[in-house]
């Protein structure tokens, strides 16, 4: 991606000594841009957004116009180099030269049968530095829903991503549940707690549904209401992170998860991937089996 320059705009009119000031921002994700009273054409403008990646030819709006107040307004650039904002990154190509990097805010979902391994590569992924595609996160959170997740394969995957695995390792405070209340409890109670002690960056919660299915004699609206009530809690700590679950298995209670509509869902099935976001309504992609990071 090519640096993040000033965009291009037509000048205002210098004799004004109160010009309304125009609030350009980007539709997409509803980021602040640009105040100036000067005009810009969307049309001529070559840059990606610097917080959610899409062209600003596309996604560039603006907003009513406001007075002007020179005293208050801000001394540094308003302006930022795209690869200054943590934008995570698949670490697949097949996916990264498609979709567009997740950010603060982004929420996804990855189903199938690689669902938990895709996951760990993502979280090994996010402790990257920003121009490797990283989040560059000191610390990331992962909820191990469905008592799934293997040392070993993290271990592989932090080597495969040129990682010291002792020191990532350090890095991931991990949880582990093994009943539908503890993993309710861990993710309604104690979650967005953890993210702001931990000032995490990015959040994985691997076979939410899991312990869900292992259980068949529990009860059914009893289950559907705390994943209802987890989904709630996704939401919030989703505001200020990037936030990723693996659905191994498909569950009657995955739907709960989707009515969130901004929610973003990743498919494997064999070397194929369905992908759906507001953004995509759904794209059809061939993912090779050996760029998959699969079990070992």
């Amino acid at each position: 991606m090519l640096p993040y320059q000033f965009m291009p705009a037509t000048s205002g009119r210098k004799d004004n000594p109160n010009p309304l000031l125009l609030e350009y921002m980007c539709s997409r994700c509803n980021a602040l841009l640009k105040s100036t009273a000067a005009t810009i054409d969307r049309f001529a403008v070559k840059e990606d957004c610097p917080s959610c990646g899409m062209p600003l030819s596309q996604t560039l709006t603006v907003r009513k116009p406001k007075a002007a107040h020179v005293s208050t307004m801000p001394n540094r650039p308003e302006f930022k180099h795209a690869n200054e904002y943590p934008r995570l990154r698949f670490g697949i190509p097949e996916l990264d030269n498609t979709l567009t990097p997740l950010v603060a805010g982004d929420t996804l979902c990855i189903s199938g049968p690689h669902a938990t391994s895709l996951l760990e590569g993502l979280c090994c992924q996010s402790l990257l530095p920003l121009r490797a595609g990283g989040l560059e996160s000191e610390r990331v959170v992962y909820v191990d829903a469905g008592n799934t997740s293997q040392i070993y394969r993290f271990v592989r995957l932090a080597r495969l991503y040129g990682l010291d695995y002792r020191n990532a390792l350090k890095r991931v405070v991990q949880t582990r549940t093994f009943t539908i209340h503890q993993i309710a409890s861990v993710i309604i109670q104690e979650l967005a707690a953890a993210v702001e002690l931990t000032k995490a960056k990015a959040v994985f919660v691997s076979d939410l549904f899991e312990l869900f299915l292992r259980e068949p004699n529990h009860d059914v609206k009893e289950a559907e209401r705390l994943a209802a009530e987890m989904a709630k809690a996704f939401s919030k700590v989703a505001a200020t992170t990037v936030l990723a679950i693996s659905l191994t298995r498909p569950s009657p209670y995955d739907r709960i998860l989707f009515k969130d509509a901004r929610v973003k869902r990743l498919a494997f099935a064999g070397d194929r991937a369905q992908y759906k976001s507001l953004t995509y309504k759904e794209i059809s992609l061939r993912v090779p089996a050996n760029a998959l990071l699969l079990e070992a």
